[in-house]
């Protein structure tokens, strides 16, 4: 039977990438269907360049054609690192924290004589055909870290108060009017921390949850508390946690809205910091039980390899090991006031892990070792495969429905269980054989991540770029910033490498860990030809482009904001690049 062209073609709108380009292999009749039609056309270049389509009809983008060459505009001035527009924000005072999410610009300011406040910058958008706008909203209180979820109208406040023993208060309000959340039944959640120590705090937002995690540190400076809280901010109620048992917790981040990785290791006393400290990327997943409780699940751990510290090093005391994700939803959610035509696939998405060794023997001149792991989203799935019902929805809906607020049993004690973190390098082995023994680094890392090191600091994650500020040797008043995409599209689009005055490119080749240091213990059963790695590693385009010195950097789908302090008038100057 021969199917109406206008249902073959929807059909064909259901497949994804390599299933479309399957059926051009085949059938030169389905060929030649996805060659002429534009709607097919249009979705293998989303596909191809990791996007996914957006609003259907938008007033200035209202066919497939016009959406179509909205994308390739927009892929084109990242691969010149070109901006179409730039835009200078008004100076202000150096603000306390800084998000960048949903295409808005938070910051917090505790400094002005007005009091604390945040402002929303929403940046200038070519594809949403929208312009730069600024909102300030004025705060009865001081605060310790926030968050926001433009798509649900979210804004997560955290407060450090001592009254009544309330270790942290969390408010959900919204950024609109700054007004008690109406999905919210209640309006605050306490947390009370074990001890009162010096604290770090870090929350991420996945769809009706909020991720906390809490690290307390000790009088030398390491970590001596850590512990991962999961919530329901809809119905106030605490959800699960984990600890991380005799392990560090660092970091997390999302993998899926229920998978979680989390940067682990273990703490040895200062004297025998020599030993391997076993450091792993452990993947969680969040899971209910039939009782309706939830709980942690581990699913697998990602392993390094085996740490050596150099002869000539008096320890080897780990001071970093942190992942920076794309700090935005997991779940693309369509911003009601700012449709956008197109998105950042979710599954689409790197992640880089930070980890930083240091001596510090030397209290003069610490020595330190620094690589960058930059891992693709599809590296971790391959080495532990996503249930669907862990994976990631194509979008969340976002309901106006009013809660009926309930502030009544709203405060959590957390337990203390494995808050004291140091363990002796003997008691290790009886850990590590209680456990599974996760995957090691030839199975998971060697062909599937891409170590770097990055002469600067300052480094950001959206999609599959990062961004980063490089020191330029022999400089003073100039840096590198520096864009690093591991799109395959990318990759495959950089034919020769470019070199200008002002602007590089070229394609590189994934690094392994033993390129760069020999502190890692190697097996040299895997030890493979040069040529052969080439051939199958992960690869990316490095473009560089010459700018003033900047103190900080961040990045969306659209633009690169680098803001550089002013010190002779103290306060923040903020460059915004509208690709």
């Amino acid at each position: 039977m021969k199917l109406p062209l206008e249902l073959l073609i929807k059909i064909l709108e259901e497949l994804d990438y390599e299933p479309l380009k399957a059926c051009m292999r085949v059938s030169k009749s389905l060929s030649n269907v996805i060659k002429e039609s534009s709607v097919l056309q249009y979705h293998i270049q989303l596909f191809s360049r990791g996007f996914i389509d957006g609003v259907s009809e938008l007033s200035h983008l209202q066919s497939i054609t016009s959406k179509q060459q909205a994308l390739l505009d927009l892929q084109d001035t990242w691969s010149d690192l070109r901006p179409r527009r730039q835009t200078r924000l008004p100076p202000s005072p150096k603000f306390s924290l800084g998000k960048l999410i949903g295409g808005i610009c938070a910051t917090y300011d505790d400094r002005n004589s007005e009091g604390t406040s945040i402002t929303f910058t929403t940046l200038p958008s070519v594809a949403r055909n929208i312009e730069l706008r600024e909102q300030r909203i004025k705060l009865t209180t001081k605060l310790i870290e926030f968050t926001i979820d433009p798509s649900q109208d979210l804004l997560v406040l955290v407060e450090k108060s001592r009254a009544l023993a309330v270790g942290y208060r969390f408010h959900f309000r919204t950024m609109s009017q700054n007004t008690p959340h109406p999905q919210a039944l209640k309006e605050t959640i306490e947390y009370h921390p074990p001890d009162d120590l010096v604290e770090e705090l870090s929350i991420q937002i996945s769809g009706q949850r909020i991720i906390v995690l809490v690290i307390l540190y000790d009088a030398d400076g390491e970590r001596d508390f850590t512990i991962l809280g999961a919530w329901d901010w809809h119905a106030g109620n605490f959800l699960a946690s984990y600890d991380g048992g005799k392990r560090v917790v660092c970091s997390f981040a999302h993998i899926t809205p229920s998978r979680f990785m989390l940067a682990e290791y273990f703490l040895y006393p200062r004297h025998l910091a020599r030993h391997d400290p076993h450091i792993r990327l452990a993947l969680l997943d969040l899971c209910e039980k039939p009782d309706g409780n939830y709980h942690f699940v581990h699913v697998e751990s990602l392993l390094l390899p085996p740490i050596e510290c150099p002869k000539f090093w008096g320890e080897c005391r780990v001071s970093e090991f942190d992942i920076h994700p794309d700090i935005g939803p997991v779940v693309t959610h369509e911003l009601p006031n700012h449709p956008s035509p197109f998105h950042p696939d979710p599954t689409h998405r790197l992640f880089l892990v930070t980890l930083s060794l240091t001596d510090d023997t030397d209290f003069v001149d610490p020595i330190l070792l620094e690589l960058n792991f930059c891992i693709p989203f599809d590296t971790i799935s391959k080495a532990a495969p996503i249930a669907r019902s862990m994976s990631i929805p194509s979008e969340l809906a976002y309901s106006n429905a009013q809660a009926r607020h309930d502030n009544s049993d709203c405060h959590v004690v957390l337990p203390l269980r494995g808050s004291r973190k140091r363990i002796m390098p003997e008691s290790v082995p009886a850990i590590l054989s209680a456990e599974p023994i996760g995957v090691n680094w030839a199975a998971w890392g060697r062909k599937g991540v891409s170590v770097i090191e990055f002469n600067g600091c300052a480094c950001f994650v959206f999609g599959m770029r990062c961004v980063a500020l490089e020191s330029l040797r022999g400089s003073a008043t100039q840096a590198n910033l520096v864009v690093l995409d591991f799109s395959p599209f990318a990759v495959s689009a950089c034919k020769q490498a470019t070199k200008e005055a002002e602007f590089s490119k070229a394609v590189f080749y994934a690094s392994d860990i033993f390129e760069y240091r020999k502190i890692f213990i190697r097996n040299t059963d895997e030890e493979e030809k040069e040529e052969e790695r080439e051939k199958e590693a992960l690869s990316f385009v490095e473009m560089k482009r010459v700018i003033p010195c900047a103190s900080d950097v961040f990045m969306d789908m659209e633009n690169i904001v680098i803001s550089r302090y002013d010190r002779e008038h103290h306060h923040l100057d903020v460059e915004v690049w509208t690709m």
